[in-house]
């Protein structure tokens, strides 16, 4: 292989030394410029007559060094080398001086049509190949910003990526206001982060532009820090975002719904529920001039999540009614399967689990039929809840299985992490469990995942440990499941808390907590389930998300 790449370096070494003064020149060009090249333009570059360049290319063409590509209209040729060993080889024989001053020579050239806007991809080349900073920062900006606007967001970062070097680059050109223009860019580039899913990516290039830029003022501080909460919250670290969240609060005005929204989100995820309640409440007070139909039923799901979770059934009852009336718009069909998935959460919490069982399946029909993966798979995840409720293994195991092969799954942390420690909990119940397992996940999602996932894995441990006997373990799972407890308690009002606890799971779990019976029996008022067919849900289609 070597000696062929030899072979061919000579070859076209003595190829190279046949060539004219011309030709050697449009040769160059060729090899640095991105595109093909016309003779008119040919004769522009290099200043030669067309006659002469149309010469030249002929016997270019004879040489099978170049190939003529006609455009659409075939009102004119264009060319370019005819492969991409020629285009090295050219190169390579070229000086970084010589390459600059090509770059500079299509740069002016292109930069000087009456339509560069056209011309813009080869604009950003060439510049940072003519080391034109201020040029090249405005190019490659201006290409990122078109991919942008089509939704290309991964062309969109190389571009961006490619301006933030040049930016730097303009620190101190008196021309630029440097610190804006990297906040802006900073922006845009945590943005296709944020679209192409690669959420630690956006977060590690916020704390790496916080950590550098020690100049912000405190209004361009919050607005970055609001933005990293964001990224926390993806990545399921909800523990993390909660505290920068509390911090913000002291400097930002708290009757800001955008604010006050992504906060309460969090605390629902965290498990401080009185807390999310009252910053829902907030938010349907003071801003309710501003709520459309959409934002609406987004606030009543909100809410009755909320309250289901503190046990709060006739308030919860209340908030489903409100929703449903809301979704009578037609507008609003696509909230129809959010809907079914709420309120097949609140008869999971009230143990109705053949109930919430037919609304799951509506659920992921309604995420099936709009290819919403993210819900459908979030549907899913809440259906094996009464599956392993019931001690319906394999069919909560088929359903696992199914969600274990979404391709895209590894992008959303919290979903990913809910599917682990679903998947330990139906090893638990077979027996087929070692306990390093649940070492390595409780070291592995330290801060991360949400409080009700943490509840459920601890307590249906206990349940597997009961049904298998294993009485120190039942003691062990029981221990942890209280300290989730006493964490959700420990920031309730009396009133709140005493609610809480006439939850049907809580109550429950307050029952297996007398040690001193010999064996502690299981009530479950709900009725059994009973698997029809082969599916948990006949009703739902179950087949993999299909890949947006």
């Amino acid at each position: 292989m070597e000696n062929e790449k030899k072979t061919s370096n000579q070859s076209l070494r003595e190829q190279w030394k046949k060539l004219s003064p011309l030709e050697k020149k449009i040769a160059n060009f060729l090899a640095l410029h991105l595109s093909a090249l016309s003779t008119p333009q040919f004769a522009s570059l290099l200043e030669v007559e067309n006659q002469k360049v149309e010469k030249a290319l002929r016997r270019l063409m004879k040489k099978k060094w170049i190939l003529l590509n006609p455009d659409l209209s075939g009102e004119l040729s264009f060319y370019q080398l005819s492969n991409e060993d020629l285009v090295q080889g050219v190169r390579q024989h070229l000086s970084e001086v010589a390459k600059k001053k090509i770059h500079t020579t299509i740069f002016v050239y292109l930069n000087s049509l009456e339509d560069p806007e056209n011309q813009a991809f080869a604009l950003a080349y060439h510049a940072g190949g003519a080391a034109l900073k201020s040029e090249a920062y405005h190019w490659n900006l201006h290409c990122g910003d078109f991919f942008y606007q089509k939704d290309d967001f991964s062309m969109a970062l190389q571009y961006f990526l490619q301006a933030e070097t040049f930016l730097a680059k303009l620190r101190s050109d008196p021309e630029i206001d440097f610190k804006q223009h990297s906040i802006d860019l900073v922006l845009k580039m945590t943005q296709c982060y944020l679209y192409t899913k690669n959420y630690l990516a956006s977060l590690e290039t916020l704390d790496h532009f916080l950590d550098k830029h020690r100049s912000l003022t405190k209004p361009e501080i919050l607005e970055l820090q609001f933005r990293r909460v964001q990224f926390l919250t993806l990545l399921s670290r909800f523990e993390e975002a909660d505290e920068i969240y509390q911090k913000l609060l002291l400097k930002k005005d708290p009757k800001n719904r955008e604010f006050l929204q992504s906060w309460a989100l969090v605390l629902i995820e965290r498990g401080r529920y009185e807390k999310a309640l009252e910053a829902f409440q907030l938010i349907k007070k003071e801003f309710a001039h501003e709520q459309d139909a959409f934002t609406q039923s987004m606030l009543e799901i909100s809410l009755c999540q909320v309250y289901s979770y503190l046990g709060m059934k006739s308030e919860a009852n209340a908030s489903l009614t409100r929703v449903k009336e809301l979704l009578g718009d037609e507008a609003l069909v696509s909230m129809s399967p959010y809907f079914e998935l709420l309120r097949g959460k609140f008869l999971c919490i009230d143990a109705q689990f053949s109930e919430a069982l037919q609304a799951f399946s509506l659920a992921a029909n309604g995420f099936e039929s709009f290819q919403d993966s993210y819900g459908k798979v979030e549907t899913l995840l809440a259906m094996s809840v009464p599956l392993i409720e019931n001690q319906l293994i394999y069919q909560a195991s088929q359903i696992l299985q199914l969600i274990s092969e979404w391709q895209e799954l590894g992008a959303y942390p919290t979903l990913q992490l809910t599917l682990r420690l679903r998947r330990m909990v139906l090893a638990a119940f077979s027996g087929d469990w070692v306990e390093e397992d649940i070492e390595s996940v409780l070291q592995e999602a330290k801060g991360m995942g949400r409080r009700e996932d943490w509840l459920k894995f601890w307590f249906h441990l206990a349940l597997a440990a009961q049904k298998n006997k294993h009485n120190d373990l039942f003691k062990g799972f029981l221990k942890n499941t209280q300290r989730v407890v006493d964490a959700i308690e420990s920031e309730l009002s009396e009133k709140i808390k005493a609610c809480f606890r006439t939850r049907p799971d809580i109550a429950r779990f307050y029952r297996l907590l007398d040690f001193e019976k010999p064996r502690v029996e299981l009530k479950i008022t709900a009725k059994k389930i009973k698997p029809q067919g082969e599916t948990p849900a006949e009703e739902a289609s179950l087949a993999p998300p299909r890949k947006r």
